[in-house]
């Protein structure tokens, strides 16, 4: 039997029949009143919203519209986005404007695991279900509260999608709803360069892509380089080739260069040759002879200076009228 308790607040129903069955089933089973709002406290099925937020709002300021609905006083809405996801769950609001957690998701019995609610408006969340995905028990403003759309009735998407020639496009969000829907037409023809029927395609009836790309001279002179004596022009595909001198090669220590510094200097002379290794000139040098102290002879080029040497030892020095006796001059004695 259903009847007051005494000590209940005003509105609350006691259920005072422990022989029909135990009385934790029947409170899972059995709504709950509190005051003139009928709410389901301890079951998992909670009264729906009338929007659903999903970015963080100010609790701490008036609240006047989620998702495009103007909140009035005791409208229910479902936060699942806040900043501290401990705030998240589902609220009323109060007569100031503020909100305030419902009074059946207000508590730990009230709040568990499995929870879900349904949003009965909106911009972009109305006609959708969420579920707290949580494990384990729950501290209502301590435990973070996790919320995931489950699904959702988009009237908007509604209608028939597909047929000859068309390609459809689905979007599915993470719990497997379907978001967008849409379509496009492909564009077929019945002949390709004049051909109909099975149509072998080829390189001339395909688009070139950024990868793949076809043969062009410009791209195929492009392609090629060219070092060494070798000198390529990208521009007209002409390649050239340089004979190679000693002016592209460096002096090593062995194999010199020629200088005229280094044949100057690689010549010496001596005896009656001079030579002069700064400007290269060779000279002749003959020996000078002096004619006189009595002697004469003809033969001599008087314009270079000739020098005869006389031994004292063996030659007779004659001055003036002298007698010569037992002398040997010209291998004549006298």
């Amino acid at each position: 039997m259903v009847s007051e308790k005494p000590g209940l607040k005003p509105g609350f129903l006691f259920i005072n029949n422990p022989t029909l069955e135990p009385r934790s089933r029947i409170l899972n089973i059995m709504p709950i009143f509190r005051g003139s709002q009928f709410v389901s406290s301890i079951s998992d099925f909670k009264d729906s919203v009338v929007a659903c937020a999903t970015t963080n709002v100010n609790l701490a300021t008036t609240v006047s519209s989620i998702d495009g609905v103007s909140l009035v006083k005791d409208d229910r809405v479902l936060l699942t986005a806040q900043s501290l996801a401990r705030e998240n769950g589902i609220y009323m609001k109060l007569e100031n404007g503020t909100l305030t957690r419902a009074k059946d998701a207000d508590s730990a019995i009230e709040i568990t695991a499995g929870l879900k609610v349904y949003v009965e408006q909106g911009s972009t969340e109305s006609k959708s279900h969420w579920l707290l995905t949580n494990t384990g028990s729950i501290v209502v403003g301590t435990t973070n509260l996790t919320f995931e759309k489950t699904s959702q009735i988009a009237s908007s998407l509604s209608g028939q999608y597909g047929g000859l020639n068309k390609v459809i496009t689905v979007t599915v969000n993470s719990s497997g709803s379907i978001t967008a829907i849409s379509e496009s037409a492909v564009t077929l023809t019945n002949t390709i360069n004049g051909q109909s029927g099975t149509v072998i395609l080829g390189t001339d009836d395909v688009t070139e892509g950024i990868i793949n790309q076809y043969f062009t001279t410009a791209r195929a002179r492009s392609s090629i380089s060219a070092g060494g004596d070798l000198t390529y022009n990208s521009v007209t595909g002409a390649i050239s080739y340089t004979t190679p001198t000693t002016d592209g090669v460096n002096e090593g220590s062995t194999n010199l260069y020629h200088t005229t510094a280094r044949v100057r200097n690689s010549l010496s002379a001596s005896g009656v040759i001079g030579y002069n290794t700064g400007t290269g000139v060779i000279t002749y040098n003959p020996a000078s002879l002096t004619i006189g102290n009595g002697l004469t002879g003809t033969g001599y080029d008087t314009s270079l200076p000739v020098t005869i040497e006389i031994d004292t030892n063996t030659v007779v020095t004659v001055s003036g009228t002298q007698t010569l006796d037992n002398k040997t001059i010209d291998g004549g004695t006298f």
